[in-house]
């Protein structure tokens, strides 16, 4: 079988166990391809994506930056767009195809009831999860701009011909909190694809029953 019909028959599988008035939940499966952008920062959005297959880069840009910051590639199994899940309109990310990628494309009343109907996943859960990945990865926006700064400051303090050393411990402190926020995206991000996993898992359970 090749990987489009797996992924076809994954959505057909879905299908089968949706009575009529359901059917209309299964989302648009969408191709994109290396360096395709998905969404921009600012734009309205009113569907968001699973990743289905390939990886997207996320990006955000702050106002006072000159170039926008990488905030975390999300691979299969990943949601982007998720903002949507709390009430936000506005994209406050760029999302770019890393790769060739597959993405399954809802609204968030298709997404909520999908959900809810195919099995794959516990929303409440996901929702909980997808607010803690936005507030930690606004602190390391924090956290890398603080670093930034620091930086900025203790080379012109080079030039100078002088350091301070509350300088210098102030940079530390930013660094260890810059690596931890980093820490805390990566940990979030396993703990949603694990979830993922364990909810396809019990899927394929019911399913052969």
């Amino acid at each position: 079988m090749s990987e489009k019909n797996g992924r076809v028959s994954r959505l057909a599988l879905i299908s089968q166990k949706m009575t009529e008035d359901k059917k209309a939940l299964l989302p648009f499966e969408r191709t994109y391809k290396t360096g395709d952008i998905i969404f921009s920062q600012g734009e309205t959005g009113t569907v968001l994506f699973v990743v289905h297959q390939g990886d997207i880069l996320v990006t955000r840009q702050p106002t006072d930056w000159k170039t926008p910051a990488e905030i975390m590639p999300v691979g299969q199994g990943g949601i982007v767009g998720g903002e949507l899940l709390f009430g936000a309109s506005i994209r406050n990310e760029t999302a770019r195809a890393k790769a060739d990628c597959v993405l399954w494309e809802f609204t968030k009343e298709q997404f909520v009831e999908f959900y809810l109907t195919a099995g794959e996943m516990a929303y409440g859960t996901l929702r909980a999860l997808t607010l803690m990945l936005e507030d930690i990865k606004a602190r390391y926006l924090l956290a890398l701009a603080a670093t930034a700064k620091l930086q900025e400051e203790n080379a012109e303090l080079r030039d100078a011909g002088w350091a301070s050393e509350r300088d210098s411990r102030e940079h530390l402190a930013a660094r260890v909190e810059l690596e931890r926020t980093r820490t805390e995206i990566i940990g979030l991000r396993s703990e949603l694809k694990e979830h993922e996993r364990s909810a396809q898992t019990e899927y394929s359970v019911q399913e052969a029953k």
